[in-house]
């Protein structure tokens, strides 16, 4: 993998967000709210629960810790607010590595596995695949609300982007 690869997965996962982002603004409030037995409950919670992981994915690739208490905000707006600056954050990080960045070891700590490494392109790829198994969640949950889902796929970003 190439530092140019984490270039596209990053601009693929912040292109899918947005658009998740923009369908959610869309839902009544008891549809982003509503518990529906999924594994954070509600659109609103999935979502809540990507970001937050996708910051501490990001705390952890470039200091090698979690962040100390993040929560991220209860609300959509301050949540697409906040998703919106860890996104900035993250591209001005991508701007900063070397080529063989993705192939370089990135050592953290885990909360409960302790000490970890892993090469960094397949730490971001674990983030990538984990916010869009979610996001597969929330357009599951939107489509049994009777909403039409958006479509996020990486071939809808391919040609979204030529």
């Amino acid at each position: 993998m190439r530092t140019a690869d984490l270039h596209r997965m990053i601009a693929y996962l912040d292109w899918a967000n947005g658009v998740t982002l923009r369908a959610a603004a869309d839902l009544p409030e008891a549809v982003l709210t509503a518990d529906v037995g999924a594994s954070f409950k509600s659109v609103l919670g999935t979502l809540r629960h990507m970001e937050w992981a996708e910051r501490v994915w990001f705390e952890r690739w470039v200091r090698g810790a979690d962040p100390a208490g993040y929560a991220p905000p209860p609300d959509l707006a301050g949540l697409a607010d906040s998703w919106g600056a860890l996104a900035a954050e993250r591209r001005a990080w991508l701007a900063t590595l070397a080529a063989d960045a993705a192939e370089l070891e990135v050592a953290y700590a885990h909360p409960v596995r302790g000490p970890q490494r892993a090469v960094l392109g397949d730490l971001v790829q674990h983030a990538v695949d984990h916010a869009t198994f979610h996001r597969g969640q929330v357009i599951g949950m939107m489509r049994q609300a009777g909403v039409a889902p958006p479509a996020t796929s990486l071939l809808r970003f391919s040609s979204s982007t030529r």
